[in-house]
C-alpha cells in the first residue's frame, strides 16, 4: 500500500508539471478526506467542476487532479469513494442504448451534482462488444471510472480540424479494470472510444461543460463523431472523416 501511494505521488508530480498548475488552486483540495470515505471522491469531483466552470482551474489540471486522487488509492477504495447508491447498476442495465443512466436526480440529497450547472453524472452499462463509439468534444472535459468489469479505452490527440476531417493521432490504447479511469479535455486525448471487454461492465462518468476555451472560442460544448479508420499519414496522424453516431454504431457497436 505504501509503495502504491509513493508511486501515485510520483505520478501526480509529473502530471502537475505537465499541466503547469498547482493543485492548491482548487478550493478544498488541501482538506483531509472524511472517514469513512463516503462520497468524498464525488465531492472532490464537484469541487473541481466548480473551479473549472469559473475559470480557476485549467482543463489539463482538471485531468491531473482527478488522476491524483485515483492514483493514491487501491481500486476497491476508488469504487467505495464514489458511493453509488444500491440498485443503480440493475436500473442502468434496463436502459436502452446508449445504456446511460442519469444520476443527478436519482441519488439522495447528499449529492451536490444537481446544484452545479453544466455538470452531468452518469452510469453506463455495457455488454461485451457494446461501445461508446469514437467521438471528440468541444469545450468539455469528461472522465470514466470503471466500477466493474473491463473496458478497452482508446484515445487520440486531436491535432487539427480540417473541413470534413479531423487530424488525430493515437495516444492511449489499454484495458481499464475496476477502479481505473481515463479522461479527456480539449487539449489532451480529446477523441475517445470505449468498448466492453468483459461480459458486463459498469462505468461511472462525469462530464463538465467547460464554457469557451482558448482552443475553440465561440463554440458550444458538443460532440464530433469521427471514424478513426481513416487515411494514416506518414507521421502517424490519421485523417479521420466526420460522420454520424448511427454510422459508427453500425460499424463499432457489436453488442
Amino acid at each position: 500500500m505504501q509503495a502504491r501511494r509513493a508511486l501515485g505521488r510520483r505520478l501526480v508530480a509529473r502530471l502537475l508539471a505537465a499541466a503547469a498548475i498547482d493543485l492548491a488552486l482548487t478550493p478544498g483540495s488541501a482538506r483531509a478526506r472524511p472517514t469513512p470515505p463516503e462520497r468524498w471522491l464525488r465531492t472532490r469531483i464537484d469541487e473541481s467542476a466548480r473551479a473549472l466552470r469559473r475559470g480557476a482551474l485549467p482543463q489539463p489540471a482538471w485531468q491531473a487532479e482527478l488522476a491524483a486522487e485515483i492514483a493514491a488509492l487501491d481500486p476497491a477504495e476508488v469504487v467505495a469513494a464514489l458511493a453509488l447508491a444500491p440498485g443503480l447498476a440493475a436500473l442502468a442495465a434496463r436502459r436502452p442504448r446508449p445504456r446511460a443512466l442519469e444520476l443527478d436526480h436519482l441519488e439522495d440529497a447528499a449529492s451536490s451534482a444537481a446544484a452545479i450547472p453544466g455538470v452531468r453524472h452518469r452510469l453506463f452499462t455495457f455488454s461485451k462488444g457494446q461501445a461508446i463509439v469514437p467521438h471528440g468534444h468541444d469545450n468539455l472535459v469528461s472522465a470514466f471510472i470503471v466500477v466493474d468489469g473491463e473496458v478497452r479505452a482508446r484515445h487520440f490527440e486531436r491535432i487539427a480540424d480540417v473541413g470534413a476531417h479531423l487530424l488525430i493521432r493515437p495516444s492511449i490504447d489499454r484495458v481499464l479494470r475496476r477502479g481505473e479511469h481515463t479522461s479527456i479535455s480539449d487539449l489532451h486525448d480529446n477523441v475517445h472510444w470505449l468498448s466492453a471487454e468483459s461480459g458486463e461492465a459498469l462505468v461511472y462518468n462525469v462530464s463538465v461543460d467547460a464554457g469557451a476555451s482558448a482552443r475553440w472560442p465561440g463554440r458550444r460544448a458538443g460532440r464530433i463523431y469521427v471514424d478513426p479508420a481513416g487515411t494514416r499519414l506518414s507521421d502517424g496522424t490519421i485523417e479521420a472523416r466526420r460522420t454520424t453516431r448511427h454510422a459508427l454504431e453500425e460499424r463499432y457497436d457489436r453488442g
